[in-house]
């Protein structure tokens, strides 16, 4: 039971995102969708509303690859939710088929998956107790940590399943940093990997996996189960920091 907790999911109005903010509102927690479009935020919550009953389920909007957007949405969140953030879901991301730029001129894959969720977890540092969650995936086993690669300008090829790679490694990455800073105020970090899941992101940036394995797949509320396992279980109480694939 999660009444009283607050809990903030990025991405959540498809995938993995949507399943994991509405098991957390079954289970009775406030629950914030955090999306970049806002008729897909409001469809999201009326579906999640239907699903659970719940009066307590509300959407921000935020493009995590803007970073004035997300301090806005931050200070959004800090002037409207009292007291403490007790579960954050990093879920967003992004795998670009073509280079792109954000708004301010980083690479796209960049900015969603690594700079925007950095920011906001620092904006909201000061509000944030309980577990935090860096959602990875099965592509970083792809890309050692590079950070000379990671933050390049130039590309003479782009790769967007590389770049998608190393954003998610960097996240492993981070996720040992916040553990020892977040320490002192009670913050337990993990990052998990979801398995390969039957989502939106994957069908669009990922055609030719998606014609072969698309029976063989996850189903989101499958990709999310280790996700409410380290957010909702005792076990994970007795680390901070780690790295989970089906709950191991």
């Amino acid at each position: 039971d999660l009444t009283g907790r607050i809990a903030l999911v990025t991405g959540a109005n498809s995938g993995i995102g949507f399943a994991t903010a509405t098991e957390l509102a079954k289970r009775n927690a406030t629950v914030y969708l955090l999306c970049r479009n806002p008729k897909r935020a409001e469809d999201a919550v009326e579906r999640i509303v239907a699903q659970t009953q719940s009066k307590t389920v509300f959407w921000k909007q935020v493009d995590l690859s803007d970073l004035q957007s997300v301090r806005t949405a931050s200070q959004q969140l800090l002037e409207s939710i009292e007291g403490s953030i007790d579960i954050f879901i990093h879920n967003a991301g992004v795998l670009p088929l073509e280079e792109s730029r954000s708004v301010q001129g980083y690479e796209l894959t960049l900015a969603t998956n690594l700079l925007g969720h950095h920011l906001m977890t620092r904006l909201l540092w000061s509000k944030l107790t309980g577990r935090m969650i860096l959602v990875s995936s099965g592509g970083m086993y792809m890309a050692p940590l590079s950070t000379s690669q990671l933050f390049t300008e130039q590309f003479p090829k782009f790769d967007g399943v590389r770049r998608y790679a190393l954003t998610k490694r960097a996240q492993v990455a981070l996720t040992e940093v916040y553990a020892l800073m977040g320490a002192s105020q009670g913050l337990l970090v993990h990052c998990m990997h979801p398995g390969w899941v039957a989502t939106p992101g994957v069908e669009y940036s990922l055609p030719g996996f998606w014609k072969r394995m698309e029976h063989r797949l996850r189903t989101p509320l499958q990709g999310a189960d280790t996700i409410l396992w380290l957010t909702i279980a005792d076990e994970p109480t007795k680390s901070s920091g780690k790295f989970w694939f089906d709950r191991i």
